[in-house]
């Protein structure tokens, strides 16, 4: 097992859709972007871990193997978690995910009915769970798969070690979640079985966002998207006894970047003209850009605008205004958070 200093520190990403959201070279090149940075700040952070919650591609075997290619070497000096998304399995079996990128992991106990998987690290127990491949929309946990949860967790009771869950779909659903079966793992007493191990902290991606939140004693933390936005990744600090998390921005100064950030912006102020002048358009764009920025005082400026008053009357009743309301209301992304362990 690996000594590790403390505190404790892992590098967190999800969702890279690697090569494949643009279906083209160019987004390629793009994703080999993100990718080095993210291994390259590992590396200057001297992590202790990389931690992966899901859609590391699209499906496609070719773009896994170039992915796996490029993790073999950071795999060597830095403990590798992943967990597989939905989008993974559109076009990839179990079985080849799992040839391509188990080889790279430490699995110290394994799951039999699911590429769910244990990995101890120093005092720290990782539980990367496989909620994704057994269906094609919403996450699953089966009956097999709880009960191989609470022996790891017992494990992890009798020798002083601290369980982290991840997973690729959230364990709490929000009000805004028109259909939180497409978001939230489905398994019955996964949340009870938490709290009865006392697991404080969990990780989960796929809603491409930036949230946290602190529910049933447990906080989760939503792993926002690399290639959008201003491009951030989660940092975790662990100490005896309390984590600390939050998200910075990756340094993408490629010219790409810049043209996509700007096309990414356009098409979304595109698409909000088509259901409100263009002012109200405007006040809903700046609140956006508080959040991609992660600043609080920011997001409530924006949230209290008349601009953006006017623009939730419009949108009444529909997912994004619940989106909307559900961020700046409940405080849902805050800056940073910190968790008793």
């Amino acid at each position: 097992m690996k000594q590790i200093t403390k505190p404790y520190h892992a590098v967190i990403t999800a969702d890279l859709h690697y090569t494949s959201a643009f279906q083209n070279e160019k987004h390629a090149a793009d994703m080999d972007e993100v990718t080095a940075e993210i291994i390259s700040r590992c590396s200057r952070e001297n992590a202790d871990a990389l931690l992966i919650c899901g859609d590391l591609t699209n499906g496609n075997s070719k773009d896994m193997r170039h992915l796996a290619c490029q993790l073999h070497h950071l795999a060597e000096s830095c403990t590798l978690v992943i967990v597989p998304g939905n989008h993974d399995f559109q076009r990839c079996s179990k079985e080849e995910f799992e040839s391509i990128f188990f080889p790279l992991l430490r699995i110290d106990l394994k799951d039999e009915s699911s590429l769910s998987y244990a990995c101890i690290d120093g005092n720290i127990m990782y539980l990367a769970m496989d909620d994704s491949s057994s269906r094609k929309t919403g996450g699953y946990l089966s009956e097999e798969t709880v009960r191989w949860l609470d022996e790891c967790l017992q494990y992890a009771d009798c020798h002083h070690l601290t369980p982290v869950f991840l997973s690729h779909h959230s364990l709490f659903a929000d009000p805004w979640m028109m259909d939180p079966s497409l978001y939230v793992i489905e398994a019955d007493g996964v949340i009870s079985l938490l709290q009865r191990y006392n697991v404080r902290l969990a990780f989960s991606g796929h809603q491409h966002v930036s949230l946290m939140r602190n529910r049933c004693g447990i906080t989760e933390c939503v792993v926002p998207i690399p290639s959008s936005g201003t491009h951030r990744i989660g940092s975790l600090e662990i100490s005896d006894t309390e984590a600390f998390y939050t998200t910075a921005s990756l340094n993408l100064l490629s010219a790409k970047w810049t043209e996509h950030d700007r096309y990414t912006l356009e098409q979304r102020r595109k698409n909000l003209k088509t259901l409100m002048d263009e002012p109200l358009a405007e006040a809903v764009c700046r609140w956006y850009s508080a959040l991609d920025h992660t600043g609080t005082d920011e997001i409530d400026a924006a949230y209290q605008s008349e601009e953006m008053k006017q623009a939730l009357h419009v949108i009444a009743g529909s997912p994004l205004e619940k989106w909307i309301r559900f961020v700046s209301e409940e405080k849902q992304c805050p800056e940073e958070i910190r968790t008793l362990l």
